[in-house]
């Protein structure tokens, strides 16, 4: 079952190759912390007297069950004396993942003392680093068991990465953060590769009303938040580059301005500030945090249904839902339980409120139609534009701009037949000029007029390609 004690199994690294020698399942507990960006811990828990207890060891690498991303390396090894004076019976193992093994590198230009710099797409700047600085561009004796190709489309949004002698580790979750990728290094018995991933939108319903949420907290907060960003680019004093953005369609005045400071010397142009500055309004847009623990009776099974990078639907109440992100998922086993919980992101598409952030990225009327991704923009031109292309289902956000006329200007939204679940679209109105009306309807029938104007909408497209709602 999904859900029972897993084994297991301990790895050494020696003479270039991981060698298994053990299986331990005589443990009392174990759980295992899978994070979308950051590596995630482990902790074992094992009676001290026993055999098995003895056989691990820091800098030995656990294998728990046979997932893929569930292998780490064992940082501490942790006994102890309770309140009472005695020495506990109980042994505390605790690790990260395969992650952390970047974590040993720190980020240099083996040629210069200059900086190692790139823009590009984040799993591209991410991969490059590797290659660069514990890859194959890298010396022998810095390189890392990791395999690490460059794919020909890479995924994520556009980073800047200027870096010199900072932490590779830190720099990657950087990366991954603010480009909204997931990553992780798998492992099948023998090698280590490195694996980056953008989650699917799921059509899950977490909720205590329908007995999938045990117990939940969604919280709206202004701590972190920030609207305006300034980025301190190349130069100093009355010289220094300084470069301003905030995010598209927010209120940015008076005690609704959060301003935040960005000190990147290391960036030389404008492309470089733009990229660091849409990134990190991409970071500290977040307002909404939910947390929350799942029942075990619950029909959605983890790893199979849903998994860490998926956006789920998490219902508190008739006020407080969102569609939102899973960050984290913890797995904990002792005998005869199982536990499981989960940290979720920023809504994607619920909260009204919330509408701006999410969609701060459309900027100025460019079609971006080379990216074919989720998560970018594609803008139509009303009305020399007519119809959407079947191929350009990719897009989930799509843009309209330009006069409609002093009556009507029909568009055809196709349903992506090849997805599965609901196809969400997620449109914005920019600036319609004209008296007329933009009429949005699809290859199965379903139709919806929207006066001409600026505002922000969102349409739900059902299986059969209907329109049936909007927000």
């Amino acid at each position: 079952m999904w859900n029972e004690k897993p084994i297991v199994k301990l790895y050494s690294y020696e003479n270039s190759e991981f060698k298994f020698f053990a299986i331990v399942d005589d443990y009392e507990e174990v759980s295992f912390e899978r994070n979308l960006y950051e590596a995630g811990q482990f902790t074992i828990q094992i009676n001290k007297n026993i055999p098995n207890a003895g056989k691990f060891k820091k800098g030995l690498f656990v294998w728990i069950g046979n997932d893929p991303l569930q292998f780490g390396e064992i940082f501490n090894i942790s006994d102890s004396v309770d309140s009472s004076g005695k020495i506990s019976q109980k042994r505390i193992i605790t690790g990260f993942d395969a992650r952390y093994l970047y974590h040993r590198r720190v980020i240099k230009n083996l040629n210069t003392i200059e900086t190692w710099t790139l823009i590009a797409k984040g799993e591209y700047c991410m991969r490059k680093l590797i290659q660069d600085q514990c890859g194959s561009g890298a010396e022998q004796k810095r390189r890392l068991p990791i395999i690490n190709i460059i794919p020909d489309t890479p995924i994520g949004l556009d980073c800047s990465v200027s870096e010199a002698f900072t932490n590779l580790y830190d720099t990657l979750v950087t990366i991954a953060t603010q480009t909204k990728i997931g990553w992780g290094v798998s492992f099948d018995g023998s090698e280590l590769t490195l694996v980056i991933f953008q989650g699917q939108e799921k059509n899950l319903i977490f909720s205590p009303d329908i007995g999938t949420l045990e117990s939940g907290e969604f919280i709206d907060t202004y701590e972190e938040y920030c609207n305006v960003v300034y980025v301190g680019g190349k130069g100093s004093g009355a010289d220094r580059d300084i470069y301003e953005a905030e995010i598209s369609g927010s209120s940015s005045e008076g005690l609704d301005r959060f301003e935040f400071w960005d000190d990147q010397n290391n960036l030389v142009d404008v492309t470089e500030y733009k990229a660091e500055a849409e990134a990190v309004l991409s970071q500290y847009a977040n307002t909404i945090s939910v947390s929350g623990k799942t029942t075990t009776k619950s029909p959605y099974i983890y790893g199979k249904d849903y998994n860490v990078g998926d956006s789920i639907i998490v219902k508190i109440d008739d006020e407080n839902y969102a569609f939102v992100l899973i960050l984290t998922v913890s797995e904990h086993w002792a005998k005869g339980s199982y536990d499981i919980e989960f940290t979720l992101g920023k809504p994607l598409n619920f909260l009204k409120r919330q509408l701006s952030l999410i969609l701060k990225k459309i900027q100025g009327a460019n079609s971006n139609i080379s990216s074919k991704t989720t998560s970018s923009i594609r803008w139509y031109n009303i009305p020399v534009d007519t119809a959407m292309k079947e191929d350009e289902t990719a897009y989930d956000i799509i843009g309209f701009y330009g006069n409609v006329g002093s009556t009507q200007e029909n568009f055809k939204l196709y349903y992506n037949s090849n997805g599965t679940g609901v196809k969400t679209y997620h449109v914005y109105i920019k600036e319609l000029e004209g008296s007329g009306k933009l009429r949005l309807y699809t290859d199965a029938g379903g139709s919806l007029l929207l006066n001409s104007g600026t505002y922000v909408t969102i349409i739900y497209v059902d299986e059969d390609g209907n329109i049936i709602s909007v927000v």
